[in-house]
């Protein structure tokens, strides 16, 4: 039994590429997969591939088709042969795939002295249309890349500008050194065409591809008779049935004809059309259409089979940004394939148990975006994607706001994606493994979850932002505050979080009562150290089942030391952070590893004495279950005198707290009074905005 299944993938040329009928910046292919169902690791792949306003199967049941043939791929023998006559590009896929299934799908369909690296195929180099100084560019280029025949687009720009740049290669190049091809893609007409061709002849040209537009059959005839330039037939084969291309051949009877079997159905049908031409003198040669290099490579290798020494039409493959990586290469204009080459597949993201490639997600963030249902917090998700896959070498960010307020900075791109892998190594995680994004995608640390998964292949499934966020089923790795995971474990208890592999708290401080309630745990948990200009953490602690530490591990490349004053210095070059002074107050152990003290922000200065609130917290965690805090308020004997914040109601007074605290920590530091407020003003990280509460005293 056969499975089968396609991928589309959205090609973008590294530059928009001019024809007669208009500039091409993207181009569509379909990647079509077969194997066996007792075999599902050896699978053969073809290509679909569509060129819009010229392929014939340029409609918009073109996927249905593709969906009909892959739900009935075991009964394809026996199809019916017209099945596919108006889809030549799935005709044309089905051929491929089922040729390298059944040849080990290795993308080695042909096995010749070409796919064993041994010999090459002549080729003519492509001039896109464009401005006079673009195509000139263009021309010196393959020139100097060692063509000694090229192919120039004609008919889009003045007529004269491209006698001028045909002029000027003649001028340096004769036609023994150079050959020249011309395209014209239908651009004359019938009443304007020979005229013209009679002012190209004397440059010497090799010959001209549709000088008018298909379809015009008497026309064309009489033109074959007499040009001055031997013409070749492209578009004019398109869409034929096997019988209407016997009748169009005996009826214009052509000096040439191109085979370009993405158009043409295939192989098969492009070696019936050979034969026909060759029983009527007519010669011919081989050209792609703009396939991604799965198609590319398959004609390359029928080609070879074909010996034919007209250099042929296969060098597109190098016009893409996003193509597949493969082993043809050209060198002094011939494409080989070099074995020892890898392929590469197509990078898909995966959003939601969506599968994307790189331009499908880019549309699809745009309609999530300027769709009205979608909330506000799920466009911070698209709005992010869009940004980090658009051409800039940098992202705008905000701080955390818990020192102050939150302001923008820019992180490189690059500088991202390489504190992502570092992450995704340290935790251990692969490709396909899922991430919960539950976060908002406005800061640092949703942008690193999203970041995460699109770079290292990740499926991201997201939710609602929120202390108490929603979701079903397991997932590999997620991000959460400390406060987040307190609501979680108030409202559904400790296993919820057992159902991800591994976790990462950040934002704020950990708890000595939450980390009592996470140490049991049997997944992963880490307490993480970073902030919005490290790119999130460079450091991790554990805090659950074996190997649970107080001290931070930094990132391999991170460099850490102190100050006079023991405030961590941070130098991490590889993000582009040298040097930097941080507020928090830390001690290393004999590896280099580090403990959080507190914060030289939050030092409390009473009566002469240095209060570290940190520290007295660290104790009072262990009685205070609720939220809360050890500040310093003005006061006109001491400076400032240590009182603490509580949230929720009054359930013990400040006699309780200074017995508990007595003999655990100096008189000096007890504090002097308690403050019970309803709710605390919180970063979105989770930090307590600790200066608001000044207002509420008296």
């Amino acid at each position: 039994m056969y499975k089968a299944s396609f991928t589309k993938h959205t090609l973008k040329f590294k530059i928009p590429g001019g024809t007669s009928r208009g500039i091409l910046k993207t181009k569509d292919s379909w990647y079509l997969e077969i194997w066996e169902e007792e075999k599902p690791t050896i699978k053969g792949i073809g290509e679909a591939s569509i060129i819009k306003n010229l392929s014939i199967d340029d409609r918009v049941d073109f996927e249905e088709k593709l969906i009909w043939c892959i739900n009935n791929i075991n009964s394809y023998s026996n199809w019916n042969r017209d099945e596919l006559q108006e889809f030549p590009a799935i005709k044309f896929a089905l051929e491929m795939a089922f040729m390298d299934l059944h040849n080990g799908g290795n993308n080695v369909i042909f096995d010749t002295e070409f796919t064993k690296g041994r010999k090459g195929i002549f080729i003519n180099g492509l001039i896109w249309m464009g401005s006079y100084e673009f195509m000139r560019d263009q021309i010196i280029d393959k020139i100097d890349s060692g063509f000694r025949c090229i192919k120039i687009k004609i008919g889009a720009i003045n007529f004269e500008e491209e006698l001028s740049l045909l002029k000027m290669i003649r001028e340096e190049f004769d036609e023994d050194q150079l050959e020249l091809r011309l395209d014209a893609n239908g651009a004359f007409s019938p009443s304007e065409v020979l005229e013209k061709l009679k002012i190209l002849a004397p440059l010497g040209i090799h010959s001209i591809e549709q000088p008018i537009k298909q379809k015009q059959w008497v026309e064309m005839a009489n033109l074959c008779k007499l040009t001055p330039i031997p013409i070749a037939l492209d578009e004019e084969l398109i869409g034929l049935k096997p019988e209407e291309v016997q009748k169009m051949l005996d009826t214009i009877n052509p000096q040439y004809i191109i085979l370009k079997p993405s158009l043409l159905g295939g192989f098969e049908a492009s070696k019936k059309i050979i034969t026909l031409a060759e029983e009527r003198n007519i010669n011919w040669w081989v050209t792609s259409a703009l396939e991604a290099n799965i198609g590319l490579n398959a004609i390359a290798q029928w080609t070879y089979t074909l010996k034919n020494p007209l250099p042929q039409g296969l060098g597109t493959g190098k016009v893409f940004s996003n193509n597949i990586k493969s082993p043809l290469e050209i060198n002094n204009a011939k494409l080989y394939y070099n074995p020892q080459k890898k392929w590469s597949k197509i990078k898909k993201y995966n959003i939601n148990g969506q599968n994307f490639d790189k331009y499908e997600l880019i549309e699809y963030s745009k309609l999530k975006l300027n769709d009205i249902p979608t909330q506000d917090w799920e466009k911070q998700i698209f709005s992010f994607i869009l940004e980090w896959f658009n051409e800039n070498d940098t992202i705008k960010v905000l701080t955390s706001g818990s020192t102050g307020k939150a302001k923008p900075i820019f992180l490189k791109k690059k500088h991202m994606e390489y504190s992502a892998k570092n992450t995704i190594n340290l935790i251990n995680l692969k490709k396909g493994d899922k991430a919960l994004l539950c976060l908002p995608a406005e800061y640092i640390a949703g942008k690193m979850m999203i970041v995460r998964s699109l770079t290292c292949d990740l499926q991201l499934d997201y939710t609602k932002p929120g202390l108490n966020p929603m979701w079903k089923g397991n997932y590999q790795f997620a991000a959460f505050t400390p406060s987040m995971i307190s609501k979680i474990i108030e409202i559904k208890g400790t296993n919820k979080l057992e159902e991800i592999d591994n976790i990462i708290l950040g934002g704020s401080s950990v708890s000595v009562q939450l980390e009592k309630e996470l140490s049991h745990l049997s997944n992963n948990i880490f307490h993480t150290y970073g902030m919005t200009e490290t790119i999130t953490h460079i450091a991790l602690r554990k805090i659950s089942t074996n190997n649970k530490s107080d001290y931070f591990t930094p990132f391999s490349e991170v460099k850490l030391s102190t100050n006079k004053n023991s405030q961590l210095i941070i130098d991490y070059p590889k993000i582009g952070v040298n040097k930097m002074i941080t507020n928090d107050i830390v001690k290393f152990d004999e590896h280099n590893n580090f403990k959080i003290l507190g914060r030289t922000d939050n030092i409390i200065i009473s009566g002469a004495l240095k209060i570290n609130p940190e520290l007295i917290e660290r104790e009072l965690s262990k009685l205070i279950k609720e939220d809360f805090f050890v500040f310093g308020i003005p006061e006109t004997t001491l400076g400032n005198k240590l009182v603490v914040f509580v949230q929720g109601k009054p359930n013990f007074n400040i006699i309780e707290v200074q017995n508990f605290l007595g003999g655990k920590i100096k008189k000096q530091f007890l504090p002097k009074e308690i403050f019970y407020i309803d709710s605390f003003d919180k970063t979105l990280s989770g930090k307590t905005i600790r200066k608001n509460y000044l207002k509420n005293i008296d």
